[in-house]
């Protein structure tokens, strides 16, 4: 009988637990509409899937995670992301590798929301955006606020996304 890799243990128990916990529901963190489909606590830690949507013109500032891995599969609109050195668009059907250590950002295009999936690994950082989430954070307005509790989750926020105006 073939082992399957831990995600992949992951994802099978959270899909066979039930895919959206009873708990689960959208909220708003910054721009995005966010909904947890698996959180740390259902994944024993290994991982988070997360259902964004966001609206046209909008983007994270930039950023570096110390921790996690970020993966993103584009449902929906076409979205810029920077990752490192690289800019490059994306659309319906890409799938996008952020890996911790690496600064990055991304920002939605044209003139509808885009709908993603992003899935965290390890999990952690949907309880980042929760408190966000939580607070009623927004952006530019509680810029310090919001750099203070990434610090926390082992985010360090770098500025604004490249290509923003100051």
């Amino acid at each position: 009988m073939r082992r399957w890799s831990g995600v992949a243990a992951a994802l099978w128990a959270a899909a066979t637990a039930g895919a959206v916990p009873a708990w689960a529901d959208t909220f708003k963190a910054l721009f995005h509409e966010m909904t947890i489909k698996v959180s740390g606590a259902d994944s024993g830690g290994r991982l988070a899937v997360i259902e964004e949507s966001s609206p046209a013109g909008t983007g994270p500032p930039l950023h570096v995670h110390a921790g996690e891995d970020e993966v993103f599969y584009v449902m929906e609109g076409t979205i810029r992301f920077w990752r490192g050195d690289e800019q490059f668009d994306r659309g319906p059907g890409a799938v996008v590798f952020l890996p911790k250590g690496v600064p990055h950002s991304f920002q939605v295009l044209g003139s509808s929301r885009s709908r993603t999936l992003l899935t965290i690994l390890p999990a952690g950082l949907e309880r980042f955006f929760e408190e966000v989430a939580r607070r009623a954070l927004e952006l530019p307005r509680d810029m310090a606020e919001l750099e203070t509790l990434a610090a926390e989750h082992g985010v360090r926020i770098l500025g604004p996304p490249p290509g923003a105006s100051p």
